[in-house]
């Protein structure tokens, strides 16, 4: 999640290797990481268009409220870019 918001200022969207490359400790394998990232857009916690990955729908209305408070970001702006 940081992820995306840490890169607020190039837009409200990642690389799909970036978020692959993320794995905690590398624990899971890229095999695994790779079809956990598939599961969550098919779910719409995530949203990916041309290799890029974002926050779905979904996350930004269950996490609006935690989101504000830990980042400091307009929910509503992240839904609409």
């Amino acid at each position: 999640m940081a992820l995306i918001v840490e890169k607020d200022n190039e837009g409200t969207e990642v690389e799909t290797v970036d978020v692959l490359n993320e794995r905690d400790n590398k624990a899971m394998s890229m095999d695994e990481a790779e079809k956990t990232m598939n599961n969550l857009i098919r779910e719409g916690w995530l949203a990916k268009t041309a290799g890029k990955i974002w926050y779905g729908v979904r996350t930004l209305l269950d996490l609006r409220m935690y989101l504000q408070e830990q980042f400091d970001v307009d929910v509503f702006a992240l839904m609409t870019a």
